[in-house]
């Protein structure tokens, strides 16, 4: 199977990004969730009950532990056991890994030399689908509002909407976040709310002190139907999910995701009849082996799903003009399958 290069084939993807946390990893390696784990005990998030889960499933991934908890706590419904125990401990964890990911989130300044490649990549298409929790996508794009808007306005309110009227200026690249991000929140009158740095302030301070009266829109469960579930419970979401992930058009490209644990969004990009051809990103340096198996068993979930695609093209995450690499061609990322 041949892995090309992203410039090569770029002029024929321009409608649908989707961005996974590979292109959060790519930027800096402390998005990579299976290193939070020790964060975590050191801000003291981790209590000791939950360490023994983490303990007994020989486990440091958030978010597998959180995929076996959920299977507990569904196995513990169906049969009427009725404790509270596993619920709390799947609580405990969800809210130290969003609180861990604020904490451990890179300063501003640290990222902001990627920016300008950023915005050249992402302005290359008319839809952003962003699966990261992190601030650099909002960073990057800044106050360009003639170039993207996510449907939050002013006041930080979501316009009920969106983008149906915007939409019709060429110029915009819409973004959508269908699993919520740091600087998401739902207030207290149960409205989707996007937080704003106000002037001379830390975005990660104005979040933290959010918090305390509003409850993060932040959807980090284990398993898809999990995810699905939390989806389902805020109105901005489930928005996004029903409305306007299954349009894309003709092409797709996705970057930094591996497809695992997130049925649900690939599901949904297929629901498109008119999706022709898919492009997935790699990382050169941590294929997996088989590597033909690999692009076997990504087409085979792909075109189970909609067999009117035509094409499926695998790319190298790490070539010329790609996400970060148009004007940081030394950078390198880490995580697999981007």
């Amino acid at each position: 199977m041949q892995v090309k290069n992203w410039s090569d084939i770029s002029n024929e993807f321009r409608d649908t990004l989707v961005l996974g946390n590979g292109a959060s990893i790519a930027i800096d390696q402390r998005f990579d969730y299976r290193s939070l784990l020790e964060k975590g005990r050191e801000l003291g998030l981790i209590t000791p009950q939950v360490q023994k889960i983490f303990n007994y499933l020989k486990a440091e991934d958030f978010e597998e532990v959180l995929l076996i908890l959920g299977f507990v706590r569904n196995i513990n419904k169906n049969l009427e056991i009725k404790e509270e125990t596993t619920t709390n401990a799947y609580g405990e964890i969800r809210e130290a890994l969003i609180k861990t990911i604020l904490k451990i989130h890179p300063e501003h300044g640290v990222v902001k030399p990627y920016f300008p490649a950023m915005r050249e990549f992402l302005r290359h298409f008319r839809r952003i689908i962003s699966l990261c929790y992190d601030l650099t996508l909002y960073w990057s794009i800044g106050d360009d509002i003639k170039h993207f808007a996510d449907g939050f306005g002013n006041g930080g309110l979501f316009v009920g909407n969106w983008p149906d009227g915007w939409m019709q200026r060429n110029s915009y690249t819409s973004i959508f976040y269908p699993h919520g991000n740091l600087f998401l929140v739902t207030d207290s009158d149960g409205k989707p709310k996007k937080i704003k740095r106000d002037a001379g302030s830390d975005l990660r301070t104005e979040i933290t002190k959010a918090w305390n009266h509003c409850t993060p829109l932040f959807v980090c469960e284990g398993d898809w139907s999990q995810k699905l579930k939390a989806i389902r419970n805020s109105n901005y979401l489930l928005k996004v999910y029903d409305e306007w992930i299954p349009r894309p058009k003709e092409t797709l490209a996705i970057y930094g995701w591996s497809l695992n644990n997130d049925d649900h969004i690939i599901k949904q990009l297929c629901e498109s009849k008119g999706l022709k051809k898919i492009a997935v990103s790699v990382h050169q340096h941590t294929l997996p082996k088989p590597f033909d198996g690999y692009c076997d068993e990504i087409e085979q979930k792909i075109k189970g799903l909609n067999p009117n695609i035509q094409e499926i093209l695998f790319y190298d995450s790490e070539s010329p003009a790609c996400w970060i690499h148009s004007h940081h061609p030394s950078t390198t990322g880490s995580c697999s399958f981007l």
